[in-house]
């Protein structure tokens, strides 16, 4: 029996921007994603309500406070304030919202098969040795909202314009 990929809805840097989240978060499961990862910069409890109910794991940004984070446990989602490692399909990915270099590069070091990180507001699909370095993009400060589709056991990306 063949089972179906894993495909990761991918968010970051929404910045308080709930109404475009909400379309975020709809396309990406129109899409097919089965599980959320948010890579912090929320700065508001209604944008982590918008995961309640959903499979996600997210971290902190540099604009989240640690009462956030207490907030998304609160509401029972897979919280990492410095990021992580998932293993999805048998393929690992990291994630963290990438202002800390120092998470960065210990993350690189250990040779996931994705990198997921905002903060940049640059969305970006590269490559360092191993490791494919996926950055959604952000939903302020840029010239359109984006998000990512990621299948990891495909090794595919797809990127999303927001509505």
């Amino acid at each position: 029996m063949t089972t179906t990929p894993q495909v990761l809805g991918v968010l970051s840097d929404v910045h308080r921007r709930i109404g475009a989240a909400t379309a975020a978060i709809e396309l990406l499961k129109r899409r097919g994603a089965t599980r959320f990862v948010y890579l912090g910069d929320a700065e508001d409890e209604r944008v982590i309500d918008l995961f309640a109910g959903e499979p996600c794991s997210l971290c902190l940004g540099n604009c989240d406070d640690d009462a956030l984070g207490e907030y998304a446990r609160f509401l029972g989602l897979d919280m990492h304030p410095d990021g992580s490692v998932l293993t999805v399909d048998g393929v690992d990915v990291a994630f963290t919202h990438g202002h800390l270099q120092t998470v960065v590069d210990r993350m690189l070091r250990g040779e996931p098969a994705f990198l997921l990180h905002g903060h940049t507001h640059v969305r970006c699909d590269e490559r360092s040795g191993r490791t494919r370095i996926v950055n959604p993009g952000a939903f302020v400060r840029v010239e359109r909202a984006t998000v990512a589709l990621i299948t990891p056991a495909l090794d595919r990306v797809e990127f999303l314009d927001v509505p």
